[in-house]
């Protein structure tokens, strides 16, 4: 069977949450279980045809391939063969790369776990930076990649900036925020750590207020509080994607500087422990003020 010309375009939905099996309405019979679906022996071939395009999620490709299809059930699927991308690119906030290589392997499983085989990069010179991605459907394993070898942060850099990461704290906010959009939640963390320890820092935070951008992109802020200290409050009603830099100047003196990736405000926080339970907090920016905090320790 030819498949010549499909169009899927979409973006992603979140997942259904469905009852647990054990989970009995009251009321209700438990229906008793029986099969569906008759028994069958078919055996299909798939070609993708010349105008097979997807655009979802940040992928804008061309497919094309060939899989075989065996049904014993509906319900029971396996196949063989490969859906590979004939040309395409990968989208996301601040990244633009190519697919080079690109496609879904078949190996006679449930047609829904197909093993990935993908490589998105740009080139920058003599430089290749982009990211792999391979496992399965259920359980991606994504890694960046580069040639030359270089640490993960100057890879993430140059895919969004074009060069290594200087010392600019919007670059390295870029970068932070980039990695949200690439890489899984434990990555970007690991990710936004090796920023802040490249820079000496004692906090690094990207912080999405309610209707920001990071909001719709899915990342998860990274909250690095100071060891032992009270964490700084947030303005009631932020709408915006703040990235705040902290340092300890003295072991009881902490100061950052929180700045607004969109609108360009500023908010200055300096914190002083006045003894082992007292802390003095002030906070300059849109509003201004003081807190007096005092710490409970439970051992």
């Amino acid at each position: 069977m030819r498949l010549p010309e499909l169009n899927i375009v979409g973006r992603p939905t979140g997942k259904v949450v469905t009852p647990d099996s054990d989970v009995i309405k009251e009321g209700r019979i438990a229906p008793v279980a029986q099969s569906l679906y008759p028994a069958l022996d078919v055996r299909i071939k798939v070609l993708l045809g010349e105008r097979v395009y997807v655009k979802v999620a940040g992928i804008d490709a061309q497919l094309g391939g060939t899989i075989g299809l065996s049904l014993s059930r509906l319900d029971r699927i396996t196949s063989t063969g490969e859906i590979k991308v004939v040309k395409g690119h990968y989208r996301t906030y601040g990244v633009d790369l190519e697919i080079v290589r690109g496609r879904l392997f078949f190996a006679g499983g449930p047609i829904d776990r197909p093993s990935l085989d993908f490589l998105a990069q740009c080139a920058i010179g003599n430089v290749r930076a982009g990211v792999t991605v391979t496992g399965t459907l259920q359980q991606p394993v994504t890694k960046l990649y580069s040639e030359p070898t270089m640490p993960d942060v100057d890879v993430l850099a140059y895919i969004v900036l074009g060069h290594p990461l200087g010392s600019s704290g919007q670059q390295a906010s870029l970068v932070a925020q980039a990695a949200g959009a690439v890489l899984t939640s434990s990555q970007a963390l690991v990710m936004q750590n090796q920023i802040k320890n490249r820079f000496g820092l004692s906090t690094f935070e990207i912080q999405g207020g309610v209707g920001s951008t990071a909001g719709h992109m899915g990342y998860q802020p990274l909250q690095v509080t100071p060891p032992g200290s009270i964490p700084a409050k947030q303005q009631a009603g932020s709408t915006e994607t703040m990235l705040t830099v902290g340092k300890y100047v003295t072991p009881q003196l902490y100061i950052s500087n929180g700045k607004s990736l969109f609108t360009g405000s500023n908010l200055f926080m300096l914190r002083y422990d006045l003894s082992k339970q007292w802390q003095i907090e002030t906070q300059t920016g849109s509003e201004s003020g003081a807190d007096l905090f005092y710490k409970l320790e439970f051992k």
